[in-house]
C-alpha cells in the first residue's frame, strides 16, 4: 500500500504520519543481534541496477529527508496551488529553522533502472565481548567485539517512463538516527575485569512506495513510519552482575513532537544547451 501522494492531487494521500514526542509514541523494539546477522544501523539495499532500455530517457529524483513540527505534513498536503507553493513553503520554514533538512540525496536514473543514494555516518563502538577460556581456572579473558554503526539516510529508487508519465516502481526512503547510547558494564564470575558494552538506541524511519505514477515535475510527499530500536549485547547472558548508564545524543531532528517525511521532486532530465 502506498503512503504517498503527489501534490498535484492525482494520488490519494493515505494518512500514516510518523509522530515523535521524545520517541515515546513510536514503536519500540529490543533486539539481540546474532553475530552472523547485520548489526544495528542502516540496511543497505540489494544491488539490482536493472536494465536501461535503448535510447532510454533520464529521470532525476531530487529528495529531502525532513523533520517538521507535528501537523506540518497535513498543512503542506492541503496547499491549494500544488508543488510550487509547497516547495516555497518548505524553503521558507527551513530558513527559519522550523523545518530541518536531515539529508538531501539526488538520483539520476535511466528508464528501467534501479539505484540508491547513501548519506552515511560511521562510528566504531564496543558491540559485545567474547569470553575466552574458563573463569576460575586462571586463563579466562574477555575479547571485545568492535563493530561499526552506520547512521544516516538511504534512498532506493526504480523508475519507468510510460509515455508522458513517470512511474516510481520503487521508492524506499530509510533514515537512521542515533538518539543515545546505553552503556552496560558487565561483571563475570571468576574474572576481576569488568567490561563495558555499548548498546546504541536508534530512531529508524522508513517507508515503502510501489508503482506510483507521477507527472514531470511532480512533488511526492512520503510520511515515514518510525521505530525506536534498542540493541542488547549477548554478553548479558553470562554476566553475574552489571551496571547501566544512558547518554542521550543531541536531538538533531529538532525538539518537541515531530513528523519525519521525504519530499521528492521527480522530473525528466533536461538536455544541456
Amino acid at each position: 500500500m502506498n503512503t504517498a501522494r503527489t501534490l498535484s492531487g492525482t494520488v490519494t494521500l493515505l494518512t500514516m504520519l510518523a509522530t515523535i514526542n521524545g520517541c515515546g509514541e513510536s514503536t519500540v523494539t529490543t533486539r539481540v543481534a546474532p553475530r552472523d546477522e547485520p548489526g544495528p544501523g542502516l540496511v543497505m539495499p540489494e544491488y539490482m541496477p536493472g536494465v536501461a532500455k535503448p535510447g532510454a530517457a533520464a529521470v532525476v529524483v531530487s529528495a529531502r529527508f525532513l523533520s517538521a513540527p507535528r501537523g506540518a505534513l497535513d498543512v503542506l498536503a492541503r496547499k491549494p496551488n500544488g508543488d510550487d507553493e509547497v516547495s516555497e513553503e518548505v524553503e521558507a520554514r527551513i530558513a527559519t529553522g522550523e523545518i530541518i533538512a536531515l539529508a538531501s540525496p539526488t538520483l539520476s536514473l535511466l528508464d528501467g533502472q534501479r539505484s540508491h543514494a547513501v548519506v552515511i555516518n560511521q562510528a566504531a563502538f564496543i558491540e559485545d565481548f567474547k569470553l575466552v577460556g574458563t573463569p576460575g581456572e586462571g586463563a579466562a579473558v574477555v575479547d571485545p567485539v568492535v563493530s561499526v554503526l552506520d547512521t544516516g539516510a538511504v534512498l532506493d529508487v526504480a523508475v519507468r517512463v510510460e509515455g508522458d508519465a513517470i512511474v516510481l516502481a520503487r521508492l524506499e526512503p530509510q533514515l537512521v538516527i542515533k538518539i543515545g547510547t546505553r552503556t552496560c558494564v558487565i561483571s563475570v564470575g571468576g574474572l576481576a575485569e569488568r567490561v563495558p558494552c555499548q548498546e546504541p538506541v536508534l530512531l529508524r524511519a522508513a517507508a515503502k512506495v510501489f508503482e506510483l505514477g507521477v507527472g514531470d515535475g511532480d512533488t511526492v510527499l512520503v510520511p515515514l513510519e518510525t521505530e525506536v530500536q534498542q540493541f542488547t549485547c549477548q554478553a548479558r547472558a553470562f554476566a553475574t552482575s552489571y551496571e547501566e548508564s544512558y547518554e542521550p545524543e543531541p536531538r538533531s531532528w529538532g525538539e518537541g513532537p515531530r513528523d519525519l517525511f521525504l519530499l521528492a521532486t521527480v522530473s525528466r532530465a533536461r538536455a544541456e544547451g
